[in-house]
């Protein structure tokens, strides 16, 4: 290897003090080229500090000590990968050598993990020793977050320099600037970000006086406001992306308060981070950011419930996540009948009474005729076997639907059960012209046989259940009632089989339940209750 003549940086900053800002960033620019070729070879350095680099007598800078430089390999990064990734503990049974500068190493190459992003870190750390003038090692850190606290020992750093050379040091790999590349096109941005940084915080600006006269200052603060606000909502989104929420509403906020038409966009950042802390399960924080979202968008709030109204919605989820899912879909939008319904219904399956009849009260007062509210309060109080009620809420939900079959059929069921067999018969005809569906229809002609059925017409109960089966194999209630019609019409083949279906396959109707035990009643008599002893 080459040997540099010159000082190495540790030395000439104890003799020489902290650096300006730009000579910071003519350095910073020669080390990443540097390390650009570096890294292009498939090589990371892994211990940049002060004294492995070396101002040369030509004024550029050198890297050296490359003894401890790692070659980027497949074998290599498969090791890393099975030791637990590059941003978290090991977990692998690789062991890859550290190589460790207090307060110059991160974390993962502690760990025995270094990748490229690692020589960023480095590189970070020793800007911040450039610029201070200090050691490290007497720089304060943070207790909560173990980031040094720096910055008041370099008041010559802009602040748009110093939030990239915190970048530069961020805790994990994937946080930091993922290339060379990247870095040096921020570096290509950074002054036009430091004149605009100086331009805000210049009594220039601020006061809008000047050589220019008070028109003039004027103008170009109106010229510059833009910019401005669009540099608030750009590090907003930054600040957001790496979980810093008070920062970023902060950004965000002074954002729009140069540039009203900024509110859709941030509106619509923190929806997307709502989105997302839910989906990482950070429930709190997703609601944070959806409340957020409707302050600078009121119009959002549809977008957040109908996302709820979802979440409530999916397949096999419990009953009682759903229902908090759609309170949190009412709390955005609760002039929305069709959650109120749903949320009746999956309090009826949790045996909520209250949140039942809470639901559906509400959903009345909002759109009295609404058809699927009076059939599920109908559904409500068949299940509870107040009949009265439950015909009531039914002949409702017919009368405001003229399409649907599911009242038509429930009613025709409840008519049944009381013994009005022609009412019921009525009713299965009218719904059987209102569907297509062949589950519905078999439901149907299930009632249209335990109407005639009862009507004694067992010739025509026999046809209509065995039509019940044909459309739909599964209805447990029709084998019971066929199971009935053969036993009439002497056909005890028959009935046997189709009582054995009665009695196993599952249902939870109450008439199944009443005809099962009307069966064994018959075959093995009452139940007798034990002598004591």
């Amino acid at each position: 290897m080459d040997k540099f003549d010159g000082q190495n940086l540790e030395e000439w900053i104890e003799f020489n003090g902290k650096i300006s800002q730009s000579l910071a960033l003519e350095w910073l620019k020669q080390l990443v080229e540097i390390l650009d070729t570096v890294h292009r070879s498939n090589f990371f350095h892994r211990d940049i500090k002060p004294s492995n680099i070396v101002l040369q007598i030509n004024g550029q800078l050198a890297l050296v000590d490359f003894g401890t430089a790692r070659r980027v390999t497949d074998t290599y990064l498969a090791k890393v990968s099975g030791s637990g990734g590059t941003s978290a503990g090991r977990g692998g049974v690789y062991e890859i050598t550290a190589v460790v500068t207090p307060r110059y190493t991160p974390l993962e190459q502690i760990n025995g993990q270094a990748v490229p992003q690692s020589d960023f870190y480095a590189l970070g750390r020793t800007l911040v020793h450039l610029v201070s003038g200090m050691s490290l090692m007497r720089l304060p850190t943070d207790k909560s977050t173990g980031n040094l606290i720096w910055r008041d020992k370099a008041s010559q750093i802009d602040r748009p320099f110093a939030d990239f050379i915190e970048d530069l040091m961020a805790p994990l790999p994937g946080q930091r600037p993922q290339t060379t590349g990247v870095i040096l096109q921020r570096l290509e941005r950074l002054p036009f970000k430091s004149k605009l940084n100086r331009l805000i915080k210049s009594r220039l600006f601020r006061v809008g006086v000047g050589v220019f006269g008070f028109l003039s200052i004027a103008t170009l603060i109106y010229a510059s406001l833009p910019l401005v606000a669009n540099y608030y909502l750009n590090e907003g989104k930054k600040a957001q992306q790496q979980n810093r929420f008070e920062e970023a509403k902060s950004y965000f906020q002074k954002a729009v308060n140069l540039n009203n038409k900024l509110n859709l966009i941030v509106a619509t950042s923190f929806f997307e981070q709502g989105e997302k802390s839910h989906k990482e399960n950070r429930i709190i924080d997703a609601g944070k950011d959806f409340e957020a979202a409707v302050k600078y968008n009121p119009n959002l709030t549809y977008s957040i419930s109908k996302f709820y109204f979802e979440q409530a919605d999916r397949r096999g989820i419990a009953p009682e996540i759903a229902k908090k899912y759609y309170v949190l879909a009412i709390k955005f939008n609760p002039k929305d009948v069709v959650i109120y319904n749903n949320l009746a219904l999956v309090c009826q399956d949790l045996g909520d009474d209250k949140c039942v009849n809470d639901s559906y009260e509400t959903l009345f007062k909002l759109k009295p005729n609404a058809w699927e509210g009076h059939y599920g309060l109908g559904s409500f109080y068949d299940d509870r076997g107040e009949y009265t009620l439950a015909e009531i809420q039914y002949k409702l939900a017919i009368q405001n639907s003229n399409k649907d079959a599911q009242p038509l059929n429930n009613l025709s069921r409840l008519k049944n059960i009381t013994g009005d067999y022609n009412a019921a018969v009525g009713l299965a005809l009218e719904g059987l012209k209102k569907t297509k569906d062949p589950e519905r229809q078999a439901t149907l002609y299930k009632n249209l046989g335990w109407a005639k059925l009862g009507q004694k017409k067992y010739g025509e109960a026999k046809e209509y259940l065995e039509k019940a089966i044909k459309l739909d194999s599964k209805r447990t209630d029709a084998y019971c009632l066929l199971a009935q019609v053969h036993e009439v019409l002497g056909e005890i083949n028959h009935a046997r089989i189709s009582w054995e279906v009665c009695l196993v396959a599952e249902s939870n109707q109450l008439e199944v339940q009443k005809w099962r035990k009307q069966v064994l009643k018959r075959l093995l008599g009452d139940i007798v209750p034990e002598s004591s002893p």
